[in-house]
C-alpha cells in the first residue's frame, strides 16, 4: 500500500475511534444524569440541571463557595421535606499570577510573569436544619492529628477509647458534642468513614471525593439522614431551640434508640 493511502487510512481510523469514543462518552453521560433523575425522584428529591435557586449565593462562605470567579452549581438535587436539602455540584475557577526565571544561552538572566488559570469543581451536600445548634464537626482521625495533639492541639476525647482513636470531633461546647455523640451515635458511626459538620443551622457533607452518581449519592444521602436522626430530643430542644428533625430511613429498624434526658457532665 503506497505511504499516501496508508497515512489515509491511519488517519481516518484515529478520526472514526475519536468519533466512537466521543459518542460513547456522551452516552455514559446522557445515562448518569438520567439515573440520577430517577434517583431523585425515588426519593424525594427533584433534579435540576443547572442551578434555579442560586446556591453560590445562599451558601457563599460555606465550604469553597464563593471563592474565585465563574462561579456556578449544577446537577442540583432538592427536597424540601421536612426541610430544604440539597445535593449539588459546584464550579469555580482562580487566576493565579506566577514569576518565571529565564536564563539565556549566554547566561542573561530575566524574568516574566504568566498568569494560569486553574478549574475547580466540588460538591456538598447541605441540609437546613433551622437549629441554633453550635459548631460541630466530625471526620475520621489520621496520623497529623495525633501529632497535632502532641502539640496540646487536641480534638475532644469521649469515654470510648475505640471511638476517640477513630473519630476527630471539634465542637464549640464540649458539652454538645457529647450529648450528640452519645453512645448509641458512637456504635453506629463505628463501621463507617463518617464526615459531616454542623454550622450555621445546617448539616454539611463535603461530597468532592465521590462519583456523583446515584451509588455514591444514596450512601451519602444514607449517612447524612442517619446522623440527624440519632440527634436526642432533648439536644434540639436544649440547644437547637426548634423541634424535632427525622427523615425516612431505608433501614429504619436498625435506627438507635433515643436517650430523652441530658447525659451527666463530664
Amino acid at each position: 500500500m503506497p505511504p499516501v493511502i496508508l497515512l489515509i487510512v491511519v488517519g481516518g481510523l484515529v478520526v472514526w475511534v475519536a468519533i466512537y469514543l466521543a459518542k460513547l462518552a456522551a452516552e455514559r453521560e446522557r445515562q448518569r444524569l438520567a439515573a440520577l433523575s430517577a434517583w431523585a425522584g425515588a426519593n424525594g428529591f427533584a433534579f435540576y440541571k443547572t442551578d434555579v435557586f442560586d446556591l453560590d449565593q445562599r451558601y457563599r462562605g460555606m465550604g469553597q463557595i464563593g471563592r474565585g470567579h465563574n462561579r456556578y452549581a449544577y446537577e442540583v438535587l432538592q427536597r424540601s421535606d421536612p426541610v430544604w436539602a440539597f445535593i449539588f455540584r459546584y464550579h469555580f475557577q482562580t487566576t493565579e499570577t506566577r514569576t518565571v526565571h529565564h536564563t539565556d544561552s549566554n547566561g542573561n538572566s530575566s524574568t516574566s510573569t504568566e498568569t494560569y488559570e486553574e478549574t475547580h469543581q466540588h460538591a456538598y451536600l447541605v441540609i437546613e436544619l433551622g437549629a441554633a445548634f453550635p459548631m460541630l464537626s466530625i471526620r475520621p482521625e489520621h496520623w497529623g492529628d495525633k501529632v497535632a495533639g502532641f502539640l496540646g492541639f487536641d480534638d475532644i476525647n469521649f469515654e470510648s477509647e475505640q471511638f476517640s482513636r477513630r473519630y476527630f470531633v471539634k465542637s464549640a461546647d464540649k458539652q454538645f458534642a457529647y450529648a450528640v455523640i452519645h453512645p448509641q451515635m458512637m456504635e453506629w458511626l463505628m463501621d463507617k468513614r463518617f464526615v459531616g459538620q454542623l454550622e450555621q443551622g445546617k448539616f454539611v457533607i463535603d461530597i468532592t471525593g465521590i462519583k456523583f452518581e446515584p451509588g455514591p449519592i444514596a450512601d451519602a444521602w444514607a449517612q447524612a439522614i442517619g446522623f440527624i436522626n440519632r440527634i436526642p430530643p432533648f439536644v434540639w430542644q436544649d440547644y437547637g431551640k426548634a423541634p424535632q428533625i427525622r427523615f425516612p430511613e431505608a433501614a429504619a429498624a436498625a435506627a438507635a434508640v433515643m436517650p430523652t434526658t441530658t447525659p451527666a457532665p463530664r
